[in-house]
C-alpha cells in the first residue's frame, strides 16, 4: 500500500511539472526593455506587394508606427505607404510600369505571436468603422481591402543584441486557394478592370520593428521573450 501511495505521488508530481512546463511554453511575448515605448518600423526595397486580379502592385517603401505599454502577445502597427519615395520616385507600381497609390485610412496591422525564438504567428487587418484600405491601381481600377483576418503565415524573428534588439516580421498569404479578400471596381472609360469580390489575393509584408522610450526617444531593445 505504501509503495502504491509513493508511486501515485511520483506520478502526480510528474504531471504538475509537465503541466507547468506546457503552460510556460504556451506563447512568446513581444517585450520592450522599458515602457511605455514607441514602435517604428520600415519596409525598404520591394518587400511590400499585393497580388490582385488586375496584376501585382509592389512598393519600394513603407513605414509603420505603434506603441507598447507592457509585454504582449499581439500589437497593432499603423502602416503608411507614401506616394513618393525618399528620393522622389513613385513608390508603388502595377506590374512594374503603372503608378499606383495605397491609402491605409487609419487601418492597422494586428501582429500576433505564439511560439518561441523564431515564431510563426498570425496577422490581421483592423480598420476604424466605415474605413478600408484603398488602392488605385489604374485610373479606371480601384481596390477596396476591408478589415479581416489573414489566411497565411506570419513569422517573427529576434535580431540584434542588448538595446539594439529588434523584431523582424514576415507576412505572406498563399494567394491561389486562399489569402486576401478584396473588392475590385472598374470605373471610367477605356478598358476598366474586372469588377467583383475576390478571395485569393496575395499579400506580402516584410518589416523590421524597433522601439524607443516615449519620454526621450532613446533606443531600447524590442524582442520576443
Amino acid at each position: 500500500m505504501r509503495s502504491f501511495k509513493a508511486l501515485a505521488l511520483i506520478l502526480l508530481a510528474t504531471l504538475v511539472v509537465c503541466s507547468t512546463a506546457a503552460t510556460g511554453a504556451a506563447a512568446d511575448e513581444i517585450t520592450a526593455e522599458s515602457y511605455p515605448a514607441l514602435l517604428s518600423g520600415k519596409d525598404d526595397g520591394t518587400a511590400f506587394s499585393l497580388k490582385l486580379k488586375v496584376g501585382t502592385i509592389a512598393c519600394k517603401e513603407a513605414r509603420y508606427a505603434g506603441t507598447v505599454s507592457a509585454a504582449t502577445t499581439s500589437l497593432a502597427v499603423t502602416p503608411t505607404i507614401p506616394e513618393k519615395t525618399a528620393l522622389g520616385a513613385h513608390n508603388c507600381s502595377l506590374d512594374g510600369f503603372f503608378a499606383s497609390t495605397i491609402h491605409t485610412n487609419g487601418c492597422n496591422y494586428l501582429l500576433s505571436v505564439n511560439g518561441s525564438g523564431v515564431t510563426t504567428g498570425a496577422a490581421s487587418i483592423e480598420c476604424p468603422a466605415g474605413k478600408e484600405i484603398t488602392v488605385t491601381a489604374l485610373v479606371n481600377c480601384t481596390i477596396h481591402i476591408r478589415a479581416q483576418a489573414i489566411v497565411g503565415n506570419a513569422t517573427y524573428v529576434n535580431i540584434g543584441s542588448g538595446s539594439t534588439r529588434e523584431i523582424t516580421a514576415s507576412i505572406k498569404t498563399p494567394g491561389a486557394g486562399g489569402g486576401l479578400e478584396y473588392i475590385q471596381t472598374g470605373t471610367g472609360g477605356g478598358t476598366p478592370c474586372e469588377t467583383g469580390l475576390f478571395y485569393a489575393g496575395g499579400w506580402t509584408v516584410n518589416l523590421t520593428l524597433t522601439a524607443a522610450k516615449e519620454s526621450d526617444g532613446t533606443h531600447v531593445g524590442l524582442f520576443l521573450s
